[in-house]
């Protein structure tokens, strides 16, 4: 327990992948309250940490803990050397999850389960999400070479992570790949919502290389989250195009990497290219997927009622013709606005992240 409080202290200072969209504003949401009734249920490799009164989700949670740590541990090649703490949060109504390496394994899981969006298809929430933050830790955790002997000798510390330095679409991208069972038709890999999305990104023209490595978590356009969906297709390309093993191999090139994004040695001593010809044997795959994809659909006429903003989302209409949305853009605040009968868009108020909606006369 005395390491679970330290780890809760330190939970706001250490390097955090948060693995889903739409955290909330309020990061005191995410942290929670040391001094509540906390108890610890072990299993062989995890301490899963909960409110008393959420015994029984913990109980499903530990059941379906040690099964992802069977399958993924021999996926990606990696063991955490000690016992990965996982803490159950209330705080937040939404579904989420994050995960880091530092001070130590350790990831948090929202309670509530998705209602909506790309999160909703028929995967059971607790197995879906605990599998896309544990594979976060075994992704980040690993090291070789002068790192894990750097490791050895000073401890954890930043720099001795080297896979902490990866672009987000890295590291988000091969926790979407895992978290997708298209057999089961489990996880959003296998989900007709990042079809549509890539078809969206296939008639305006695909994001370059740069665009996606530099360009953080969320960017400023839709659709919100281009690492996640990028990274996953990216995985799927290189499993097509040159095998499973081989994009297990581009993941764990990095153990040894001295010095941060590197990413042209990465792909070359892979794949024997530089990344940007990578890149755009990847963009060829897409090109060939959705093109067919969007041979099979019918032509639809449409126009536009919001233009621009990564997310304009629950709209409400009202019968006099106005109708009100949550819209983000990167750049503002959140904000509800209203579009008049005549289309006039205007703010009503600022939001705080993202909100489910109701208008009444």
């Amino acid at each position: 327990m005395h390491r679970f409080l330290i780890g809760l202290v330190l939970c706001a200072c250490s390097v955090m992948h948060t693995a889903w969209a739409h955290m909330p504003e309020d990061s005191a949401l995410l942290m929670p309250r040391p001094f509540q009734n906390w108890k610890t249920l072990e299993t062989d490799h995890f301490r899963i940490n909960y409110r008393d009164r959420h015994l029984p989700f913990a109980q499903r949670m530990a059941a379906v803990a040690e099964k992802v740590y069977a399958k993924q541990t021999p996926r990606l090649q990696w063991e955490p050397e000690s016992k990965t703490e996982v803490v159950i949060i209330d705080s937040y109504d939404g579904s989420n999850g994050g995960a880091t390496v530092l001070p130590f394994n350790r990831f948090f899981i929202f309670m509530n389960a998705p209602v909506e969006g790309e999160l909703l298809d028929n995967s059971p929430w607790i197995e879906q999400v605990f599998t896309h933050e544990f594979v976060h830790i075994l992704h980040l955790d690993q090291s070789a070479g002068g790192q894990t002997t750097l490791r050895n000798i000073f401890g954890r510390f930043f720099f001795a992570f080297p896979q902490i330095f990866s672009p987000a679409w890295v590291s988000e991208g091969i926790a979407v790949y895992e978290e997708t069972d298209a057999d089961k038709q489990f996880g959003r890999g296998q989900s007709a919502f990042y079809d549509a999305m890539m078809r969206a990104e296939y008639q305006k023209g695909f994001r370059s290389f740069s665009q996606l490595s530099y360009q953080g978590y969320w960017g400023t356009d839709w659709p919100s989250g281009q690492v996640y969906l990028y990274g996953y297709y990216f995985y799927e390309f290189l499993s097509a195009q040159y095998g499973e093993e081989k994009a297990f191999e581009y993941l764990r090139n990095w153990n040894s990497n001295i010095i941060p994004w590197r990413m042209q040695s990465r792909a070359y001593q892979v794949f024997g290219l530089n990344a940007e010809a990578l890149w755009q044997q990847y963009q060829a795959y897409l090109e060939n997927k959705f093109e067919q994809q969007m041979a099979r659909l019918p032509v639809v006429d449409y126009e536009p009622v919001v233009e621009g903003g990564r997310v304009n989302a629950n709209p409400v209409w009202m019968a006099d013709g106005r109708f009100y949305y949550y819209r983000e853009d990167g750049r503002h605040h959140p904000s509800l606005q209203v579009i008049d009968a005549d289309g006039n868009d205007s703010k009503v108020t600022d939001v705080l992240e993202y909100q489910h909606i109701d208008v009444h006369p």
